[in-house]
């Protein structure tokens, strides 16, 4: 299992892009839940970080809907290939 550490961003615009405000619109979804269910449909892990008890519900709240081919390569388009965080294979163990 790909494991997607940060999957949202972490400050660096990416909720702001609109093709994830429309893919949210047509599912009923935030732009952060539309990001986060792309991370489940392509089978992967996401673990995001939220200090906000509503937003924490709101990255559990995703399965009820389901993103269709357009949306996934819509979204998948979006890859900058430009990592985020930390490195998982040299992460120090504590």
């Amino acid at each position: 299992v790909t494991q997607s550490w940060t999957p949202l961003g972490r400050k660096t615009g990416l909720l702001d892009e609109p093709v994830l405000a429309e893919i949210g619109e047509k599912h009923g979804l935030t732009p952060g839940q539309v990001v986060l269910r792309w991370h489940t449909q392509i089978g992967a892990a996401p673990i995001p970080k939220s200090a906000t008890p509503e937003r924490f519900r709101a990255n559990l709240d995703i399965f009820g809907a389901t993103l269709d081919d357009g949306d996934l390569a819509q979204i998948a388009s979006l890859a900058t290939g430009q990592r985020i965080g930390g490195d998982p294979r040299s992460h120090q163990e504590f």
